[in-house]
């Protein structure tokens, strides 16, 4: 017959192993949730540092509109663009870019109804996409004033019949996006128009307001890529006022895709 210390002894080992088990799980548990704090909060880090290098990109846009003349950038025929010098951040751990151009030399889709500006789209469309049709322009630009207009139009009904069905927005249109949703704009059409369309706002006579009484929009496109992320942020400008006293607001800004 065994003596009973024998069995004690041994169920004593098995509970010092369970505990030991339980405890080297937490440990690891722990480690592993350690390790990905630190983890998350070197990618906020890092997000931060981005998006302060992208505002820098910011900073050098808003002095360029500054000291931009007027007069110069609407006499010339070419489009108005500046490209940021693109810098190396420290470290090569990565580099910032940007590109600024003025908005007002795209087709504001919200101004359409008035003939000259139909009229302008049509012929500069005409040279930058021409194997776009006349014809499917013309109908592109009745959609989009069905889109924007409080007015109800058969084009209702197309909509509402779709899977899944929307409304029409019978409103400004806020983004150049929301021309994905109108009838005969497909995925093709819309990335080669995307270049040289923009939404903004129109004064009560229906004229965009991209006139000198208005001031000046500008688009800024700001790319950061740091260590392992890339952040990307576009702004809208607006200028008031002539160089070099000009100020310039901004009026929309995005915080970024990753």
């Amino acid at each position: 017959m065994q003596p009973a210390h024998k069995y004690q002894s041994g169920s004593a080992i098995v509970a010092v192993l369970l505990i030991v088990a339980i405890v080297t799980i937490i440990s690891v548990g722990l480690m592993v949730q350690q390790r990905i704090d630190i983890h998350r909060t070197q990618q906020v880090q890092t997000a931060t540092q981005a998006y302060r290098y992208s505002q820098a990109v910011l900073y050098w846009a808003i002095g360029v509109v500054k000291e931009t003349e007027k007069s110069n950038a609407k006499e010339s025929t070419e489009l108005w663009e500046r490209d940021f010098p693109e810098i190396v951040i420290a470290n090569h751990r990565g580099s910032a870019n940007g590109h600024l151009e003025r908005l007002d030399q795209r087709t504001n889709l919200n101004a359409l109804s008035d003939a000259s500006a139909q009229d302008a789209f049509i012929k500069f469309l005409g040279e930058r996409v021409p194997e776009l049709p006349e014809s499917e322009i013309k109908s592109l630009i009745s959609n989009v004033n069905d889109w924007v207009g409080q007015a109800v139009t058969k084009n209702d009904q197309y909509y509402s019949s779709l899977v899944p069905p929307y409304k029409v927005a019978h409103t400004p249109m806020v983004s150049p996006t929301e021309l994905r949703l109108i009838s005969g704009v497909d995925a093709e059409i819309y990335q080669k128009l995307i270049p040289y369309i923009i939404t903004l706002p129109v004064s009560g006579g229906g004229k965009a307001t991209t006139t000198s009484s208005n001031g000046d929009y500008y688009f800024l496109q700001a790319e950061v890529k740091l260590d392992d992320q890339t952040l990307r942020v576009y702004s809208i400008l607006q200028q008031e006022g002539a160089p070099p006293n000009a100020n310039v607001s901004v009026l929309w800004s995005t915080l970024g895709t990753w």
